[in-house]
């Protein structure tokens, strides 16, 4: 089912209303609300994925021997997660037609979450790392499913506007999260 476009008779519908179309005509605003964080919170979160480690680069490499040695694992530290990505992108949609959005949605977010904090528990520079391309690969699965998602509800100007709103959102937490990561 794609709203935006045909049923609205050459108009677009505004996104809380495609939204209300798309999950149901009786859906409160509440719930098109959720959905609409739900498809905002995929490129979100991939944002975070190296921008919080970015200005923990020189205490990174001091945990992990200072010198050449902790200077390559920080710099590691904000490129394995990209090397992820790279690695993810391309199984997540057999994952999503074997598996269904919700199971990969789910899982992504849950690896995302435990190989993040995961990092903060490591000891070892092998296990760190390992759980750097971890992060990777959650967040592939986790925006590949949601920008999915948004093309198989949405169409025309209103899959346009969601997209641009998820590009927008991603990018200002990826400059707010760099700011008070380096505060904190």
């Amino acid at each position: 089912m794609h709203l935006g476009s045909g049923q609205s008779a050459g108009r677009d519908l505004p996104p809380l209303e495609a939204i209300r179309g798309a999950v149901g005509a009786g859906t409160g605003t509440v719930a098109a609300v959720a959905v609409l964080v739900l498809a905002l919170s995929g490129p979100l979160l991939t944002s975070l994925q190296s921008t919080f480690v970015s200005p923990l680069a020189s205490s990174i490499a001091a945990n992990f021997g200072g010198g050449d040695h902790g200077a390559l694992v920080a710099q590691l530290a904000v490129t394995l997660p990209g090397i992820g990505v790279i690695l993810g992108g391309p199984i997540a949609p057999s994952l999503i037609e074997r598996f269904g959005f919700r199971a990969v949605i789910a899982g992504s977010a849950a690896l995302q979450a435990v190989a993040g904090m995961a990092g903060g528990y490591a000891d070892s520079v092998m296990f760190f790392l390992l759980g750097r391309i971890l992060v990777g690969l959650g967040s592939a699965g986790l925006f590949t499913s949601m920008v999915s998602l948004c093309g198989m509800l949405f169409a025309g100007g209103t899959l346009g506007r969601l997209l641009s709103y998820q590009s927008g959102v991603a990018s200002v937490v990826a400059m707010s999260s760099t700011i008070l990561s380096g505060i904190v």
